[in-house]
């Protein structure tokens, strides 16, 4: 997984058509989990002075977001060998995988202890079987929470971060 502040600052500097073209793969975005297991603890100073803008746009805990492009099969759990790997006690060391096909994206779970669980609308459902899941969707494994983006949602997500004002609702 990588920090999400090459992708903010492409939303600051690209259109909409632009960032869709130069990011055309589906991601995965989480937040990084508060306990620094694995050896990785929270970035609290940038390594990378061209970023510095980015991260004053962003709010205090956006600093903590993870991207992963979706491509193939991706293995899900708590286990280094993992593409993505989420260090929480509620997830199982091969929790289950999320699979991009044809343009779709289908999210499995592995026969973990908690679940896997898509949130779509407000509506929570325990995943059995190989199931699609849509742009914008919510993925939880276990207690952790990750979010399904095709790049034109990414740049509404990444407006939406950079100022809060511009979610949809807000007056």
């Amino acid at each position: 997984m990588e920090l999400i502040y090459s992708y903010v600052r492409d939303r600051q500097l690209f259109s909409r058509t632009e960032f869709e073209r130069k990011h055309a793969s589906a991601v995965v975005v989480s937040k990084k989990l508060l306990s620094a297991a694995d050896g990785e603890t929270q970035v609290v100073q940038l390594l990378d002075d061209a970023l510095a803008a980015a991260a004053r746009a962003l709010r205090h805990e956006a600093h903590q977001y993870r991207v992963l492009k979706l491509a193939g099969t991706v293995s899900v759990g708590r286990a280094a060998e993992n593409k993505l790997v989420l260090a929480d006690e509620s997830v199982s060391r091969l929790h289950g995988e999320l699979r991009q096909e044809d343009g779709r994206i289908f999210v499995g779970d592995r026969a973990s202890e908690n679940g896997t669980w898509i949130i779509r609308a407000s509506r929570k459902h325990r995943v059995e079987a190989d199931e699609e899941v849509q742009d914008g969707d919510a993925v939880a494994w276990g207690n952790v929470r990750t979010q399904i983006f095709w790049p034109g949602s990414l740049f509404d997500f990444l407006t939406t971060l950079l100022d809060p004002r511009a979610a949809p609702g807000h007056e």
